[in-house]
């Protein structure tokens, strides 16, 4: 599957994709915020964030919803910690 903005890669992907991922394991499946994503993986703008994770969508890899802190991993499923 092509890249939808070009071929050229501003950020690493795959970075972004393994925070979401790691963040929501920590988190009892709750999503990052952008701006989170934003200072961990070092992205200069909520905009150029946002433009990773549509890329990120395009491929398949998330799902993004319209409230925040939403973005789904496709695939996962979060299980519940025993108590």
């Amino acid at each position: 599957m092509g890249r939808p903005y070009g071929t050229g890669r501003i950020h690493n992907y795959g970075d972004v994709y393994d925070f979401i991922v790691r963040y929501k394991r920590g988190h009892d499946g709750s999503s990052p915020t952008i701006r989170e994503i934003m200072a961990t993986c070092d992205i200069s703008s909520t905009s150029a964030v946002r433009h990773v994770l549509e890329a990120l969508q395009f491929e398949g890899l998330v799902k993004l919803h319209s409230r925040a802190r939403s973005i789904e991993v496709v695939g996962a499923q979060w299980t519940p910690p025993h108590v």
